[in-house]
């Protein structure tokens, strides 16, 4: 079993599915097909006393080329996908070429990495295939393996796998591919096309009249197994975690009413909790939750932003919309959100029992940003 290092040299990084079923002659295949017989007459003319005699014959026994099993499998990638949190269907693409002796299937296994990177993609969901139609998903009619490869053609092989949930931003997860070439649909291995041959192995000992296979794919006077691995590709985990910041500023007190005023028992304090996408991934479902501790008093009376009594604002700026910005106003309900404006307190949720300011924001677009803001007195019995 050969383990091949990464090429990074000039190829394109490919980000989409490309798996196109690519053949040309990158390659060039070893001599004579397999299978092939060859004949060989020896003529033997000679003279007797100067006289010319019938010239004889000497026919060395009919044989038939054997197998060569020689192939290369690299990567179609010039760095590591850049793969999201929780993304399905995330692609890396390989080149897989016959250079041996006679047509080819191969039995296609991916899996995460053993060891050497920082965490696994989803296990279950991993598929290598043949993507024909280039979509990025299994379909009807392609193959989860490579199908009658011929001599000197070249393939391009899709892996799909599923990003865990939770992960940390800069993180790798590798896939290890392995190619194993297989009997193909051929008169030396009469498999019927579109069935994966079973398994190729070099253990029958050699025959005149039959095909033998030998593994060369690790190169000459080495051999091989007839199975291919690259282990040096896969997945890095490109996002940036919400930019979040939290202020404070009093709004008035007893003594000073609006004018200077004091953090004392009684004065009404502002809360803005700001939040910023600096990253390339959108969030969804953003909500922010703030234990009011005891000694602050969450009331709609203290905090009235709107005419109908809404005491939390959000800001909301929409990059993509040139930075719009938009103002609403929700009411934080104690229990259940009737209104379903998405505020709500819950009055023993936070840490302690204490009441529990609810709120969900609208999802957050790369360079999106929004602020929220509510108000509490400070306790004044």
């Amino acid at each position: 079993m050969k383990v091949v290092t990464q090429k990074l040299a000039t190829l394109l990084k490919v980000s989409t599915a490309t798996g196109l079923l690519v053949f040309g002659q990158q390659a060039i295949a070893v001599g004579t097909d397999a299978g092939t017989p060859i004949d060989n007459t020896a003529v033997i003319t000679y003279s007797v006393n100067g006289a010319t005699q019938d010239p004889l014959d000497a026919i060395a026994p009919q044989f038939v080329v054997d197998r060569v099993v020689n192939f290369t499998l690299d990567t179609d990638n010039a760095a590591l996908t850049d793969t999201a949190p929780g993304e399905t269907g995330a692609i890396v693409l390989y080149t897989l070429t016959n250079i041996g002796n006679s047509p080819m299937d191969f039995r296609l296994v991916a899996d995460n990495l053993a060891s050497g990177d920082d965490t696994d993609m989803e296990p279950g969901p991993f598929v290598a295939f043949v993507d024909t139609n280039a979509n990025g998903v299994l379909d009807a009619g392609e193959f989860d393996f490579v199908d009658a490869l011929a001599e000197g053609d070249t393939v391009t092989i899709t892996v799909l796998a599923d990003a865990p949930a939770i992960v940390v931003d800069g993180q790798t997860a590798l896939v290890e591919l392995q190619a194993i070439a297989a009997d193909s649909g051929t008169t030396v291995s009469p498999v019927a096309p579109g069935t994966l041959g079973a398994d190729l192995d070099d253990t029958a000992p050699d025959t005149i009249a039959g095909v033998e296979t030998v593994f060369d794919e690790d190169g000459p006077g080495v051999g091989g197994d007839g199975i291919q691995v690259f282990d040096t590709d896969g997945y890095q985990f490109d996002f940036t975690a919400l930019a979040i910041s939290k202020g404070s500023a009093v709004i008035s007190d007893p003594v000073n009413g609006t004018s200077s005023p004091f953090a004392i028992p009684g004065a009404i304090v502002e809360y803005t909790v700001g939040i910023s996408n600096p990253g390339t991934s959108s969030t969804t479902l953003l909500t922010i939750t703030d234990d009011i501790q005891d000694d602050l008093n969450f009331q709609i009376a203290v905090a009235d932003y709107g005419a109908s009594g809404e005491n939390v604002r959000i800001v909301f700026t929409d990059d993509s919309a040139g930075g719009t910005v938009t103002t609403s106003y929700c009411v934080a309900e104690v229990g259940v959100d009737t209104n379903t404006d998405g505020c709500r307190v819950d009055p023993t949720g936070g840490a302690g029992g204490v009441p529990q300011l609810i709120i969900t924001v609208p999802n957050l677009d790369p360079n999106d940003s929004v602020d929220v803001q509510f108000r509490a007195e400070i306790d004044n019995s």
